[in-house]
């Protein structure tokens, strides 16, 4: 059990680390490019996209997000965002490249929908129920750290 609360802990801290470099982006660019946005789109987008991977699936989901993402070029992320779309691709790319990379053996730099699409069911399933958990985290933090707040 108390490996199970260490994973919890892990994820939370990474998602409010997450949520406050959105907001604080957000604060740094707003004022430089007006097309810029993260806060006012990011806790919207969080809370939805959970849905969408139960009811579409999450290759379909990332697949969606990318399409969505201002900061990709020819199927190639960037590494900085130039919307919400792209700062969640982003995030979780980086979880299971710093913290589960035993569940999806993946860089950074990797395209994070391809390596999901060419996961077998069994892993499919396993690192679905990890990017939820991970989205579950990011929607409190965001609800809290960003809802309230005047954007």
């Amino acid at each position: 059990m108390s490996s199970l609360k260490s994973i919890e802990n892990e994820r939370a801290k990474f998602a409010y680390k997450c949520v406050e470099d959105a907001k604080k982006a957000y604060k740094d660019k707003a004022q430089i490019d007006e097309e810029f946005y993260y806060t006012d789109k990011y806790d919207s987008y969080i809370s939805k996209v959970p849905m969408m991977i139960k009811v579409n699936g999450l290759g379909n989901t990332l697949a969606f997000i990318l399409s969505k993402s201002k900061g990709s070029k020819a199927g190639k992320k960037t590494d900085e965002p130039k919307n919400a779309y792209d700062l969640i691709y982003l995030q979780i790319t980086k979880w299971f490249a710093e913290y589960r990379s035993y569940l999806l053996n993946i860089k950074e730099t990797d395209d994070l929908v391809k390596k999901v699409i060419e996961l077998p069911s069994k892993e499919y399933k396993a690192v679905t129920f990890e990017v939820l958990s991970l989205l579950n985290w990011l929607k409190r933090f965001a609800d809290g750290l960003i809802e309230g707040e005047d954007k």
